[in-house]
């Protein structure tokens, strides 16, 4: 078991399984109502497409093959759709992998479709299956041994759109300076919103060992925007994501080709963030940084440990931390929202209440609970990068797990246990890296929220964890607005 390694894997791996999602649904049409006018293209021909999954720093990790087919089912015209994904990369330099596997199948006119999907990573597998009818999206979530219903309503008829700005069907054909706003659904509200398409231009653009002459069109959804460019005939050459990924155009052939592990992208490292200013290091008990890149505002002041003034934020790390029965008076809240049970955060799992009660043993004081669930976590649960979307059940029984791993089972023994308890998102010190990752850790009430790290071993989350926000898995995918955007600058260390 690896002990006291900064294994702080970015919450965004998590969020890539979603945008792939993403990708797969917005090709059938789920995301997005034609725009009348302009009209879009039509994709009722059969299609095929190799992407290479790059990193920043133009490493490939990956690819994701899309393969569309005109077909009917009882009469009614539609299209077949099947889905590939993969992706191998480096944590911190062991290596890492997931499959995506997928397939659907839409109506014509957007009204009635169904679709299937799986991921893979290792010994953690999560999938889906559901139909659109009716105007409403019917799913079952197949995660950590438990099928969880999921409906929510979607506007309808939905043709084939290109919601997050990746896929070549229904993109509306506009020229430079022109946009479009259509209703859209948006990822990180769970609803439908609306899409902004615009095009910003034209480009020549290198793929597969072909030039092409592209239009590049933005589109933006809930604050998360993403570029395509795409060719005559409407065939996507390359994508940007807003997850820190860029997909382009390969060559089938190129996938035999073995990829030195020497020259295997490291995500954790690409998606590092290396400050400015004074020297950090970590267990710091006070931490002063400026934020910039970013709407200060996005900051969150949450004291007493993280105060905001401006673009300016003050971290501390808790201390004293309450003795058992010291409890510090503290404002009345609403403590349900973190009691309950999610689809991820399964605090009233048979299983997770059992194994909750028995790390607590005959200890009755909620600070001292969350003292042995911290402690059992940190020791039993081993450190590893795990590419996968982390479910509280799957991790207690697979025994491993990232920091999102270890966050959604403490947050599913707190609350079996009657501490309310939430999840921070955030970033945190690594010497490792050398900078900050993109990190999650636990977050316990009693009188006031306490920040602990089972990850790291901290029972007091030092000073370098710079929150960004909390939130379950679906607040998540906000990280795309602060990746590749954010820079910070160390002003003062203790």
């Amino acid at each position: 078991m690896l002990r006291k390694q900064r294994l702080i894997v970015a919450s965004a791996i998590t969020a890539f399984w979603l945008v792939m999602v993403a990708l797969f649904l917005a090709r059938q049409g789920w995301f997005a109502a034609p725009p009348d006018p302009p009209p879009a293209a039509r994709a009722d021909l059969p299609r095929e497409q190799w992407m290479g999954i790059f990193l920043e720093d133009g490493k490939r990790v990956g690819y994701l093959h899309l393969r569309t087919d005109p077909a009917a089912r009882d009469g009614v015209p539609g299209q077949d759709l099947a889905l590939d994904a993969r992706l191998e990369t480096r944590l911190f330099g062991m290596s890492a992998g997931m499959a995506i596997s997928g397939e659907a199948w839409t109506a014509e006119n957007g009204e009635t479709a169904n679709f299937s999907f799986a991921l893979t990573s290792g010994d953690h597998k999560m999938g889906a299956e559901g139909a659109l009818s009716g105007g409403r999206l019917i799913a079952t979530l197949q995660t950590g041994g438990q099928a969880i219903p999921l409906v929510f309503p979607v506007q309808s008829p939905l043709l084939p759109a290109s919601a997050m700005g990746l896929t070549p069907a229904g993109m509306p054909d506009l020229e430079p300076g022109e946009s479009v706003t259509i209703p859209a659904f948006d990822p990180l509200a769970m609803k439908m919103g609306e899409a902004r398409i615009e095009c910003v231009g034209n480009e020549l653009i290198a793929a597969a060992g072909v030039e092409y002459g592209t239009r590049v069109y933005a589109t933006t959804i809930g604050g998360l925007t993403s570029k395509a460019w795409v060719a005559t005939g409407g065939e996507v050459i390359q994508a940007t994501t807003p997850f820190g990924f860029t997909l382009r155009k390969i060559a089938p052939e190129t996938l035999a080709e073995a990829t030195p592990e020497a020259d295997q992208g490291d995500i954790i490292q690409s998606l590092a963030i290396f400050p400015t200013g004074e020297t950090v290091w970590i267990d710091a008990t006070r931490l002063r940084v400026r934020i910039t890149g970013i709407d200060p505002e996005k900051l969150p002041h949450d004291p007493p440990w993280q105060v905001r003034e401006g673009d300016v934020l003050e971290i501390r790390q808790p201390a004293p931390l309450p003795a058992p029965g010291d409890r510090p008076a503290g404002p009345e809240f609403d403590t349900v929202p973190y009691l309950e049970s999610d689809p991820f955060i399964a605090a009233d799992h048979p299983e997770i209440i059992e194994r909750a009660h028995a790390i607590a043993g005959d200890e009755t004081d909620p600070w001292a609970r969350a003292v042995r669930l911290h402690e059992w976590m940190y020791e039993e649960i081993e450190k590893i990068p795990v590419l996968s979307v982390p479910n509280a059940l799957d991790v207690l029984r697979t025994g491993q797990g990232d920091c999102n791993e270890h966050a959604v089972l403490y947050a599913a023994l707190a609350r079996a246990l009657g501490i309310p308890c939430r999840i921070a998102i955030g970033l945190v010190y690594s010497d490792m890296l050398g900078g900050f990752g993109y990190h999650a850790w636990p977050e316990v009430y009693h009188g006031e929220w306490y920040p602990i790290d089972p990850t790291l071993g901290q029972l007091a989350a030092d000073a370098t964890h710079i929150k960004l926000f909390n939130g379950g898995l679906d607040a998540w995918m906000q990280l795309a607005g602060y990746i590749g955007q954010m820079e910070i600058e160390v002003l003062e260390v203790e």
